[in-house]
């Protein structure tokens, strides 16, 4: 279980290093499932390269995202992207409940 930051301004799933090396060890993540490197920019501007892979069996509360591309970003914010966001039909913030609720 990992606490994600939700960030409609990244534009895909973020994780750091250190989670992709923990689901490598699980074997839930294989040398296969790094699809490309690619460039990002950061939101102060800096631009970085980041492997991108697919993930499957991403779990947000009673849902399971599959075939879900994800950066690994080397000290990385787990981030919850738009990307992310995309499987789901309708998101909803209450920000005066605190509460985000997703529609599949």
């Amino acid at each position: 279980e990992r606490y994600f930051i939700f960030d409609t301004g990244a534009s895909m799933m973020v994780i750091d290093q250190k989670l992709a090396d923990e689901l490598q060890k699980r074997k839930a993540l294989k040398a296969e499932d790094i699809l490309i490197n690619s460039k990002f920019q950061l939101a102060n501007g800096t631009i970085i390269t980041s492997k991108i892979m697919e993930l499957n069996n991403v779990r947000v509360g009673d849902y399971t995202l599959n075939n879900l591309e994800v950066a690994i970003i080397e000290n990385g914010t787990l981030l919850f992207g738009s990307n992310a966001l995309d499987n789901f039909s309708k998101w909803e913030i209450n920000k005066d409940k605190k509460t985000l609720t997703l529609c599949k």
